[in-house]
């Protein structure tokens, strides 16, 4: 069943975003012998994305393409929601699996709540860009300057602005906070002046420069190989009870993964459809060049403990003392990878 929810149009990273660090990409997992005959694959699969973002359109390459009934899951449905409601959402089971960016999923469960779990990822970086109005140069220059969040301070793009100020000698408290309710509005907000800076991913990136002459990038975070966006974050009593689900889930994203980077014209047909631009609009082709050349990594990728722990690193940074290395353990669930892969 092809089932389709748009519940809301946010930006990430949340976006784009995932972004694995410590380890190296393994080569691509071949997924071709599909599932077992033995394998339990029934019943419905509620996927969340947490953003309408290129780096978040795996699983409807998936359905769309026919890869999803290919692995035997048949009942796939895939909802767009914006990630402050979609993780909370996930924790209480009304989808089995969450695609967002870190760290709304980790900070669920350091809040004690068990309920999700950090599985997969793949991507290199973040995939979010520190953009600024035309006037300002360098994110010294954010000082006394209005700052805008998206969602909440335990979203990306707060722990990523919160980044930027510290490496700079600056905390929130040297800018103005300004929390908007989610990434769309916060571009708005870029646009109509009521913010100087933000961060943000693709497409809002380009949108928001393009709506405010002379705005531009100071940050790419592209040196943070172990921020793991997107990640698959999903439900515990899910993959404790449905584990073959989870393992046919992970070799169908995972092709979906190689179709998209082998085959440019899939790729671009989704972004174009699913971001709801014209199939000859340049942003296509620049989203999917940005997602196979800088950001995917080269197949499915397991989060490891060690790239929590430099998660967990960021968090204490922003005033999360509950982040602790201890716990970084209990978060990561490698087993349907494991079990996917043989790894």
């Amino acid at each position: 069943m092809k089932n389709r929810t748009l519940a809301s149009a946010v930006g990430l990273a949340a976006t784009l975003a995932l972004l694995l660090g410590g380890c190296a990409p393994t080569p691509a997992q071949s997924t071709e012998a599909g599932p077992s005959k033995a394998a339990d694959l029934s019943g419905k699969i509620r996927i969340g994305l947490a953003a309408p973002a290129a780096s978040l359109l795996l699983p409807l390459v998936a359905q769309d393409e026919g890869i999803f009934k290919k692995h035997g899951l048949n009942d796939v449905e895939i909802t767009f929601m914006p990630g402050p409601q979609l993780v909370p959402a996930a924790a209480g089971g009304a989808f089995e699996i969450a695609m967002v960016a870190p760290p709304t999923g980790e900070l669920t469960a350091l809040q004690g709540n068990g309920s999700l779990q950090t599985v997969a990822a793949w991507g290199k970086n973040p995939g979010q860009f520190l953009v600024v109005t035309e006037n300002i140069k360098t994110v010294k220059d954010l000082r006394g300057r209005k700052v805008g969040i998206n969602g909440s301070k335990a979203g990306s793009s707060s722990l990523l602005m919160n980044q930027a100020l510290r490496q700079n000698g600056m905390t929130f408290d040297d800018v103005q906070v300004v929390v908007t309710q989610d990434a769309v509005t916060q571009v708005q907000s870029f646009s109509g002046g009521q913010i100087d800076a933000m961060v943000t991913s693709e497409p809002l990136l380009t949108r928001a420069i393009a709506s405010k002459p002379g705005s531009h990038v100071i940050e790419d975070y592209s040196g943070l190989d172990y921020f793991p966006s997107p990640e698959i974050q999903a439900n515990k009593k899910w993959l404790d009870s449905k584990p073959d689900q989870a393992v046919a889930v992970l070799q169908a994203l995972d092709e979906a993964l190689q179709l998209w980077k082998s085959t440019p014209d899939v790729a671009k047909k989704s972004i174009a459809k699913n971001l709801k631009l014209e199939s000859t609009d340049p942003l296509v082709d620049k989203l999917y060049t940005d997602t196979t050349n800088t950001l995917f990594t080269k197949s499915i990728q397991p989060v490891t403990v060690a790239q929590m722990k430099n998660l967990f690193k960021m968090l204490r940074d922003s005033g999360f003392s509950e982040a602790k290395d201890e716990l970084a353990d209990g978060i990561v669930n490698s087993s349907a990878f494991e079990k996917a892969f043989g790894k």
